[in-house]
């Protein structure tokens, strides 16, 4: 019996031999290529060329940064309320920060130029409604109950003075959030999210973007400023939710009015606290720092 059984497993061994043979050839033959690749991996010499290239590019960005942030600005910080609010504890309230680079400022026509003097000299935005307020779209403020009809700083305005460079791209202010991110996104000059323009014509009004309206980029409507973005306003007192400040704020600003329902007549005859109680309004502006 002890023979039989042993004839009759013989057959099976031999085929289990012949096939740890194989999975030990095919193991072998893989450390090989393994090793193989490895040495080709270690001992090929790098793409000079391909890392001149990333250099060349981690170089450029580098400079741009330090242009930026060592490039002088003029700062303007603009107060918020909600005056006539029936919900004063959700109500807009605070102040953000408009960046202008001070080269703008300092260049004869620009709006930027213009928007400084109505500041300083006028105060020109100073307890003015934000009459027209649409979400993702714009926050307008800048029209009077009393018009100053064509102020001349907005007159004087010569639209050469405010051009889009060359090789513009977009960059959307949703993404951005540091100094450098904001300023280097003003630098385009393209209607995005967070950035300031004036519109067309002598009248001075202003709207920030707060949707990204590439299509508004044409001759009259360059952004001269941006609003910059403040690290406090990301750890909010939860006793005060109203209280934010850059775009946290703009954002903020009651938008549920439709459009052309009678903002400015109300602002024009001093109605708006019955007509639009839930309208923000631009208290003040000033200019803060320059650097």
């Amino acid at each position: 019996m002890n023979v039989q059984k042993l004839h009759h497993h013989t057959p099976r061994l031999r085929k289990r031999s012949k096939l740890a043979t194989r999975i030990e050839l095919v193991r072998n033959y893989g450390l090989i290529f393994l090793l193989f690749g490895i040495l080709v991996f270690v001992f090929t010499p790098p793409d000079n060329n391909k890392l001149d290239a990333a250099t060349s590019e981690i170089n450029k960005t580098n400079e741009i940064n330090n242009a930026i942030n060592d490039a002088p600005i003029t700062i303007v910080t603009c107060e918020v309320s909600t005056p006539h609010s029936q919900h004063p504890e959700t109500a807009a309230q605070g102040s953000f920060e408009i960046a202008m680079f001070t080269e703008d400022v300092e260049k004869p026509g620009s709006s930027a130029g213009a928007f400084l003097e109505l500041v300083e000299k006028h105060h020109f935005y100073d307890m003015v409604y934000t009459f027209r307020s649409v979400k993702g779209f714009v926050v307008q403020f800048g029209h009077h109950a009393k018009q100053k009809k064509n102020p001349q700083p907005a007159k004087a305005r010569n639209k050469d003075a405010d051009s889009v460079p060359e090789n513009s791209i977009k960059i959307s202010g949703k993404q951005t959030r540091t100094r450098t991110e904001r300023l280097e996104q003003l630098r385009q000059k393209r209607n995005s999210y967070g950035t300031v323009t004036m519109i067309a014509g002598p009248a001075g009004q202003v709207f920030v973007n707060i949707g990204d309206n590439y299509y508004l980029d044409k001759d009259g409507t360059v952004p001269f400023g941006v609003v910059l973005e403040d690290e406090r306003d990301q750890d909010l007192d939860e006793e005060e939710p109203n209280q934010h400040s850059g775009m946290g704020l703009v954002d903020s600003i009651y938008h549920d009015y439709k459009p052309g329902s009678g903002q400015i007549p109300a602002v024009n005859q001093n109605t708006v606290d019955k007509d639009f109680p839930e309208m923000g309004r631009i208290d003040r502006c000033y200019k803060s720092s320059s650097s």
